[in-house]
């Protein structure tokens, strides 16, 4: 059984077991590796057909260096180790998650700065939330994230 499945079992025992989200989630992160986070874990629960082919130690290694810059407003940096670990994963819904949020906020940014770029970054940003859609038409997170880049997109029509 993989790392990955147990964190996923045990999970699940503590959601059965009634314990608080909050409880739930410090209790797995407490199971985690010192060089591994829950959304490297989580992740990596894809399919492994997915995974097939996938250099796993680079990919963990942009999804943590991504988090990193983003949390520290390093968007370009972090829009660059997002694209990196999308391109080895492209059906990865976590992985466009973090590239779609940071391409917005990139875009924002450079809006809000007045910056060339930010009509272009829009633009990615709802092609990725187009993809996350038609990955999963019934999720409501990717219908707001299709309709707030179309609407920020709009700013220049």
């Amino acid at each position: 059984m993989g790392i990955s499945t147990q964190i996923l079992g045990y999970a699940t025992y503590l959601l059965f077991a009634q314990k608080s989200p909050y409880t739930t989630l410090t209790d797995i992160a407490s199971k985690l590796g010192p060089s591994e986070t829950l959304t490297e874990m989580v992740a990596e629960a894809e399919p492994q057909k997915e995974l097939k082919g996938v250099d796993l130690k680079k990919w963990k290694l942009a999804i943590r260096e991504g988090d990193k810059a983003y949390s520290a407003f390093r968007l370009s940096e972090a829009l660059q180790h997002f694209e990196f670990a999308h391109s080895q994963t492209p059906k990865n819904r976590i992985v466009l998650k973090k590239l779609f949020n940071a391409q917005v906020f990139y875009a924002t940014h450079l809006y809000d700065t007045q910056q060339a770029g930010s009509e272009e970054y829009f633009q990615k940003a709802v092609q990725s939330a187009e993809a996350l859609q038609r990955q999963d038409p019934t999720d409501p997170e990717s219908e707001f994230f299709v309709a707030y880049s179309l609407g920020s997109l709009a700013l220049f029509k």
